[in-house]
């Protein structure tokens, strides 16, 4: 048969173009089954709930069980899935096998990577022994054991022997084991340390009971048996640098850390073995190990000597109008040839200065007053004149002065100022005219100078400003308005809305000196103010951190909440020294470690008059503070709460000195101190809390006291 050459190359063309067609469509089939695969993979990854079959596993100690799981959908790897306990009583393996450790309760969480989760709770059983597993002898197993060290630091190639002790005291079998017996071996309870690292010893009893000790291995300790230096003796002009070579032996030496120091540091600087000549002279530079071995060098110093530097006593001073002030200039070196100087006000009009450093405030303004060495090295000194006015303010009121310093009534108090018992007792507030709020400066008359305490609010100034100091309080938003205010009075007493009763204890005379202020305060309950936020911010710029309830447990759990912001304590206190004696000693223990520590502390109870009164007075009669003025301080609270079973001087705080009398000494002061001392159950301990607590209570310089016999003695 003959067929068209022209038709049969058509057909195969068409043929072709029809199999390009399909082989299209398969490889786009095949792509959408790979997507949907890859799909259908992610998703098995989604798990939607894991299903345990027991929420609550019982073991017994030594037993291991898996934990039986259904994962929705089926799909999921159960290794997939995170297994976590939060407790050591249980091991829990990647794969949710439960390995019971010790007795106890532990919660275990099922987690998926997509965040679902499964809990179960696990409590494991003391194990129980057979008869047959008892000694039958004793009748008694292991109940517990434990090693005289729960840590221990060694050094390579030394050795410990473990005291350990079995409840009850029986023979066992006890097997010694160490993670890491490379670096620390153990036999029989003797572990010897053999290279550095970390090892955890445990020692168990026949019946799984152990105790574990982590012992940390530290290199050897090499202490130096020599030290050179490479130089002798050395000369070097003024000005100039040069180092010391040190060499120490043996080369393995462990403890490398040297001390330099110069015999005459202002002739020669020494600084990590580097020299630096300061003035004509000479020094011994000498580099000491830190087991005293020691080498020296002999440094000479020439050269003729410039001024290298060039200060002023002071570089900012505020004068009044006409007043003078002299500015002592300071050149080093002390022995530069050539010491002469120049003096300039940069506003002759508003400040002079002659050629002694004199000046003289002429009118109110700024001006800069510059001295300069022959050699231009210079200092300068801001002056700025003002209108100086010290006001006086008395934060106490005219009715607390009545009480305070005469023996006038409660009664008649109230009727003399028209006020009802709880409004005489408030002091008054400095209220400034420079606006809502102020940057307020300490300022010293002494020296002319100020220094900036911080920004506030008008009605905060009461909290920063104490007793017999003076203030520069200028406007935050205009420098040009300023003002000068000294509050006066020794007592500091304080105003905080729906806090009653409120004073600093600063101020009263002590043993070698005065009382500081703003460390302790007294006051009735602190945690139910008006307005949290704003006492908060108050005892915050009092220096407050720490809040101290004397009042019983319950009462301070009610209002733990309360302050937040402050550190909570607490410890039962009497009302006098004849309740609670152990409480109302561990309160003043408690507080006085909170002022070694750096901390202002506000104690109180409910009204802050008979357990406030008690404390204070021991407190006080510790830091030497006299009768006569602990009486005031303690009386002081009935103004607020009067009580008509005790009057000024009454009974109670009388009963109170014959009680802490009895402990005996010199004084007053003494008798306080061993009236503690009488309750101390570590005197080493508590003498030295005493003699802290003085220190950081008194500006000045109090006596220092040993114990001997039991009772206080001053060094």
């Amino acid at each position: 048969m003959f067929v068209d050459e022209k038709i049969y190359d058509e057909s195969l063309g068409n043929k072709s173009k029809n199999n390009n067609g399909l082989f299209i469509v398969i490889v786009v089939f095949l792509l959408l089954v790979i997507v949907c695969l890859l799909v259908f993979i992610n998703k098995q990854d989604d798990v939607k709930e894991i299903y345990v079959t027991e929420s609550k596993i019982t073991l017994t100690e030594g037993e291991n069980e898996r934990i039986g799981i259904n994962i929705d959908p089926p799909t999921v790897n159960p290794e997939d899935l995170e297994w976590t306990s939060n407790s050591d009583n249980i091991t829990i393996s990647k794969d949710g096998v439960i390995y019971a450790n010790r007795s106890g309760e532990a919660t275990i969480t099922i987690t998926s990577k997509n965040g679902k989760k499964a809990i179960v709770t696990v409590i494991v059983k003391e194990k129980e022994f057979d008869n047959d597993e008892i000694d039958v002898e004793t009748k008694e197993v292991v109940k517990s054991i434990t090693l005289d060290k729960e840590e221990l630091e060694l050094e390579i190639d030394d050795e410990y022997i473990f005291n350990t002790v079995i409840e009850p005291n029986i023979e066992d079998n006890l097997i010694w084991s160490s993670s890491n017996p490379d670096i620390v071996s153990v036999d029989n309870g003797v572990v010897q340390a053999l290279k550095q690292g970390v090892s955890i010893i445990k020692v168990e009893s026949s019946n799984g009971k152990y105790a574990i000790c982590q012992i940390n291995v530290k290199s050897k300790e090499i202490l130096p048996e020599e030290i050179k230096l490479d130089k002798e003796s050395i000369t070097i002009n003024v000005g100039d640098k040069d180092t010391l070579q040190y060499i120490i032996s043996p080369e393995d030496v462990t403890d490398t850390s040297l001390t330099w120091s110069s015999s005459h540091p202002d002739i020669v600087k020494v600084e990590n073995g580097t020299i630096e000549g300061l003035s004509a002279g000479e020094s011994i530079i000498k580099v000491k190990t830190s087991n005293n071995l020691e080498a020296v060098c002999l440094v000479t110093v020439e050269k003729v000597i410039e001024v290298e530097s060039i200060t002023l006593d002071k570089t900012n001073v505020i004068l009044n109008l006409e007043e003078s002030l002299k500015l002592n200039a300071n050149i080093l070196p002390l022995d530069a040839n050539d010491k002469s100087v120049i003096w300039n006000s940069s506003n002759s009009d508003i400040v002079s200065v002659d050629n002694d450093g004199n000046v003289k405030a002429l009118k109110e303004g700024k001006a800069i007053v510059t001295v300069k060495s022959s050699n231009n090295k210079s200092a300068s000194c801001e002056v700025t004149v003002q209108k100086i006015e010290i006001r006086i303010f008395d934060q106490r009121n005219d009715a607390m002065l009545d009480y305070y310093k005469n023996s006038s009534s409660i009664s008649s108090i109230y009727k003399k100022y028209k006020c009802s018992k709880n409004k005489c007792y408030y002091p008054r507030i400095y209220d400034t005219s420079l606006g809502e709020k102020v940057k307020v400066f300490k300022y010293d008359e002494s020296t002319k100078t100020k220094t900036l305490i911080k920004a506030t609010t008008k009605d905060m100034l009461q909290y920063i400003m104490i007793p017999n100091t003076i203030y520069y309080l200028e406007s935050d938003s205009d420098p040009t308005k300023f003002e000068y205010v000294k509050i006066v009075g020794e007592m500091r007493m304080i105003k905080v809305d729906g806090i009653y009763n409120m004073r600093d204890l600063g101020g009263k005379p002590a043993d070698g000196g005065i009382i500081k202020y703003g460390k302790l305060f007294r006051s009735a309950n602190p945690n139910s103010p008006k307005n949290e936020s704003k006492a908060t911010e108050a005892f915050k710029n009092l220096g407050i951190s720490v809040i101290f309830d004397l009042r019983e447990s319950s009462s301070f759990r009610n209002q733990k909440k309360k302050m937040r912001a402050f550190e909570k304590l607490n410890s039962d206190t009497g009302y006098y020294l004849y309740s609670k004696v152990s409480g109302t000693r561990k309160s003043v223990q408690m507080i006085m470690q909170q002022i070694v520590k750096g901390k202002g502390v506000d104690y109180h109870c409910a009204i802050g008059r008979d357990r406030t009164g008690t404390v204070s007075l021991l407190l006080e009669g510790i830091l030497g503070v006299p009768k006569n003025r602990a009486l005031e301080d303690f009386e002081l609270s009935y103004l607020y709460k009067p009580a008509s079973s005790i009057s000024k001087n009454g009974k109670a705080i009388n009963s109170e000195y014959k009680t802490v009398s009895k402990a005996g000494g010199n004084n007053d002061q003494e008798k306080f101190i061993n009236w503690y001392l009488s309750k101390s159950s570590n005197l080493t301990e508590d003498i030295k809390l005493i003699n802290d607590f003085r220190t950081a209570m008194i500006n000045g310089k109090p006596k220092t006291y040993k114990v001997v016999n039991k009772k206080c003695v001053e060094v």
